[in-house]
């Protein structure tokens, strides 16, 4: 994974697409961060675990999380996290963001966009369109265009971005359902064997997509998390994850793309004990006998 990060947030200054990916941690104060672990993610993800005070200070960690988030995607997502998604019983939350700006190798004419239907709600959307050689491929539904982006001098990575049309026009939604069911053996199967084709004339929808997803739940949430290498836990003690949140943006226009997304874990400590609960009870109730000495009749 560590190796994965480091190419990611490698890109050529001379031209090519720029990337980054971004770790974030942060733990409540509860539960102090071992030394080992801040120099794991430092060293494996260029990221920082840091201390934080979600039962007290609360609205200042969220706004230190979503400033860090709207940094590492260069202000496309922004408020990605409220106050109700911290509990005093967070413990920790573990953030990953994703930013992606590349330029088109051919970029295209903006004086030539123009609106078109788009199927199957058959909406008018604008639609940019070239004059070029890409590599092409026509499939049994659907037929498949790459377009790539511009390069680096220095820079050995490729980067393209594949538009999949369906044959008919209300075909989108089997393709998508395609994909969901089983995306890897689609794709080999038909192994996208694109040849280069030119053009006369092609078209491509211009949009901005925004995608937010909040409190999604798993079976797999309900398994309490193995966070001893992290943190100091005190016997017994084993976290869950409560939430996850997920946040994304890409807009394609005549200059390329721009793109970020943001996945973010809420993990929360134990719940008191039923000792602790009933000492609240009682220190409770001990406060009201104690402020209520009128006497009942």
């Amino acid at each position: 994974m560590s190796s994965i990060a480091a190419s990611c947030c490698s890109g050529d200054q001379q031209g090519g697409p720029k990337i980054s990916f971004a770790n974030g941690v942060w733990v409540d104060k509860r539960f102090p961060v071992k030394p080992s672990f801040q120099q794991c993610v430092r060293d494996a993800f260029k990221a920082e675990a840091k201390n934080v005070d979600f039962s007290n200070q609360a609205d200042e960690a969220v706004e230190e999380i979503n400033s860090w988030v709207e940094s590492q995607t260069n202000g496309l997502i922004s408020g990605v996290l409220d106050s109700q998604h911290i509990d005093p019983l967070t413990a920790l939350v573990l953030g990953n963001a994703l930013y992606f700006k590349g330029y088109w190798k051919n970029k295209f004419n903006p004086k030539r966009t123009e609106e078109r239907d788009f199927y199957p709600c058959k909406i008018s959307v604008p639609f940019m369109t070239s004059s070029c050689s890409y590599l092409y491929g026509s499939f049994d539904n659907f037929k498949a265009l790459e377009i790539p982006y511009q390069s680096g001098k220095q820079d050995e990575k490729h980067f393209s971005m594949q538009f999949l049309l369906p044959n008919e026009k209300d075909g989108l939604q089997n393709l998508l359902e395609q994909f969901n069911a089983d995306s890897y053996g689609l794709i080999n199967r038909h192994n996208f064997q694109l040849t280069r084709t030119e053009f006369k004339d092609f078209w491509i929808p211009k949009f901005k997509f925004l995608y937010n997803l909040g409190n999604i739940k798993f079976p797999f949430m309900e398994e309490p998390m193995e966070l001893t290498e992290m943190v100091h836990l005190e016997s017994g003690e084993h976290p869950v994850i409560s939430n996850i949140v997920q946040k994304a943006v890409i807009e394609v226009d005549e200059q390329g793309t721009e793109a970020a997304a943001f996945t973010g874990f809420d993990i929360f400590g134990p719940p008191p004990t039923l000792e602790e609960k009933l000492e609240s009870f009682w220190r409770t109730i001990l406060s009201c006998s104690l402020s209520n000495n009128k006497r009942l009749d």
